[in-house]
C-alpha cells in the first residue's frame, strides 16, 4: 500500500527542492527571519542550526575557510569543507561542519562559538586541495594546518596529541603506525600546497626514520623524501637482495666482496 504524505510535508519538500540559489553565510546571519545558532559539538566539529520563520525555503552556503570564534583566549577553528544547508519554511535545519584548530598553543573553544568575519589566507591553497580529497582524516588536516601556520615538527605534534588524547583504557605505545601515516600525509599536503617554503617537518629526522621503517607508508615516504631505488640499489646505498645473499659467483654479495678483499690483501705482500 502506498502511503500518502501530508500536504504540509509535501509543500515543505517541494519548497526545499525549488529553493532559490544559496545565499551567503553573512547574509543569512543578518536576516531577521533566520535564527542561527552555532556550537562546538566536538573538538573537530561545529553544529550550525538554523530556524527559518519565513514563508519561503532558504539555502545557505557555508564556505570552507569560515572561522568560528569562542571566548577570548581560546583557539579559533576553521571550516574545512564547503557545505550547503537547505531549510524549508517554518522549519529548522542542521549542518555538521568539519573544523580544525588554528592554534596548538591555545585551548579549544568551549561549546558556545560564533562565526567571525576573519579569514586565514595562508590556508587557501590547502582548503582547495582538501575540497578534492574529502576523505582526508581530520588529524592529517589538523597537522597540515599546524605545519603551515606554526611550522610544527613531529615531536611537537606528538605532544599536542598526548595533551588531547586523555586517559586510554588500553594504553598503547605512541606514535603508532596510524599516526606515522597521518604525519607523512600531512607533510605531503603542505609540500604540495606550499612548494616554495621550507618546513621543519621535512627536515625532521625522527619522522623520516619512523616512516621509512613503517610498512604502511614506506613507499609513500620514499617518494616524498626523493629516495629512489635502482636495480643495483646504488643510488642511495641500499643493497638489493642479490647483494645480501650468495646466489652465484661474483654476485657482489658479502661473501664475494670479502673474497675480493682477501685477494687484494694477498697481492700486497
Amino acid at each position: 500500500m502506498v502511503k500518502r504524505l501530508l500536504p504540509s510535508l509535501v509543500c515543505a519538500i517541494a519548497a526545499v527542492a525549488n529553493a532559490a540559489a544559496p545565499i551567503d553565510l553573512k547574509d543569512a546571519l543578518d536576516r531577521p527571519d533566520l535564527h542561527c545558532e552555532l556550537s562546538m559539538s566536538a573538538v573537530d566539529r561545529m553544529t550550525f542550526v538554523v530556524t527559518n520563520s519565513g514563508a519561503e525555503a532558504v539555502s545557505i552556503a557555508i564556505p570552507a575557510g569560515a572561522i568560528g570564534a569562542g571566548a577570548e583566549g581560546t583557539a579559533k577553528v576553521i571550516v574545512l569543507q564547503t557545505a550547503t544547508l537547505d531549510i524549508a519554511p517554518l522549519a529548522t535545519g542542521e549542518a555538521l561542519l568539519p573544523v580544525a584548530l588554528l592554534s596548538s598553543k591555545l585551548s579549544p573553544p568551549g561549546k558556545a562559538v560564533r562565526f567571525s568575519e576573519e579569514s586565514e589566507p595562508r590556508l587557501e591553497r590547502l582548503l582547495k586541495r582538501l575540497a578534492s580529497e574529502k576523505d582526508v582524516p581530520r588529524a592529517t588536516a589538523q597537522f597540515a594546518i599546524f605545519g603551515i601556520l606554526e611550522d610544527m615538527n613531529f615531536g611537537a605534534w606528538q605532544k599536542f596529541l598526548a595533551a588531547h588524547r586523555g586517559p586510554e583504557p588500553d594504553p598503547q605505545p605512541h606514535p603508532n603506525p596510524v599516526e606515522i601515516v597521518q604525519a607523512i600525509d600531512a607533510l605531503g599536503l603542505i609540500r604540495e600546497v606550499a612548494p616554495e617554503r621550507k618546513f621543519a617537518l621535512m627536515e625532521d629526522g625522527e619522522l623520516k626514520l619512523r616512516a621509512l621503517r613503517n610498512p604502511w607508508c614506506r613507499a609513500k615516504a620514499m617518494q616524498l623524501y626523493g629516495i629512489k631505488v635502482t636495480d643495483d640499489g646504488s643510488e642511495f646505498g641500499l643493497p638489493n637482495i642479490s647483494q645480501l645473499l650468495h646466489t652465484k659467483p661474483g654476485d657482489n654479495c658479502p661473501v664475494c666482496r670479502n673474497r675480493e678483499e682477501m685477494k687484494k690483501g694477498a697481492s700486497d705482500f
